[in-house]
């Protein structure tokens, strides 16, 4: 009687070792495409909570006829408070993970401010420069010696 040769169920050693290299090329390619989207959306963001904090800015100038806190007083203690205000503080301000930091730059006068988004040190934006709006209309972004407007 011939010996029977029973069907092995399972993968080869080549068959792993190609379905291993499958994934780490798809991995090569998903991971820098998935960083670049996530990069992308906390810019988008930024610019976006820039632009409302520029908007209530602008209604409390129409509301008081200056942005500060005490008309006649331009010094950084006389910026408002993004906390008391109803602003924020970080961007984006509806999330656990923050990419930024929203502050005044320098002082708020009755007429001028200036509010500069920093990214966080050591988070996925540190190395991405900042952003920058203010109260004569421009807004920009700072990347080393690269300057842009958005």
């Amino acid at each position: 009687m011939p010996s029977r040769r029973t069907a092995h169920s399972g993968f080869t050693l080549i068959e792993l070792m190609i379905a291993v290299a499958i994934i780490g090329i798809l991995l090569a390619i998903a991971i820098p495409s998935y960083r670049n989207y996530v990069q992308s959306a906390a810019r988008s963001t930024v610019k976006a909570d820039l632009s409302e904090i520029v908007s209530l800015m602008e209604r409390r100038f129409t509301e008081q006829g200056f942005y500060g806190i005490t008309r006649g007083v331009s010094s950084a203690a006389n910026c408002p408070s993004l906390t008391t205000l109803p602003f924020f503080n970080a961007s984006p301000k509806d999330s656990n993970t923050k990419h930024y930091t929203v502050a005044f730059q320098g002082s708020c006068a009755d007429d001028t401010y200036t509010i500069r988004a920093t990214p966080i040190a050591g988070g996925l934006m540190s190395s991405d420069g900042y952003f920058e709006a203010n109260s004569q209309g421009q807004r920009r972004w700072v990347n080393g010696s690269v300057t842009k407007s958005w």
